[in-house]
């Protein structure tokens, strides 16, 4: 069985990274700032906007910034092809 989805954004990457890592924009009202752990920050990614709660680790041995679930994933339609450095976005809702 075949399925097939169509996506609005496509955002390239560096597949010989040993992780994924795309341009993001971290904000509170209109200005942009270093936040602490647990802070709810409006996040851009290519066109699409989110408000979310986002978590960042204490520990700076911890050198891994991580999307989640709640307030990123569970918004959008994600498409993966790693060996092309290939990231297909669209909103949940569209």
């Amino acid at each position: 069985m075949s399925y097939q989805l169509s996506f609005t954004e496509l955002v390239n990457y560096d597949a010989g990274q040993p992780s994924i890592t795309v341009p993001l924009t971290l904000s509170v009202g209109q200005a942009r700032v270093v936040c602490d752990a647990k802070h709810e920050v409006n996040l851009s990614l290519a066109t699409f906007e989110f408000s979310g709660l986002v978590g960042f680790a204490e520990n700076k041995e911890f050198r891994r910034n991580v999307l989640g679930r709640r307030g990123f994933v569970e918004q959008i339609v994600l498409g993966l092809v790693d060996y092309e450095g290939a990231l297909y976005l669209s909103r949940y809702d569209e």
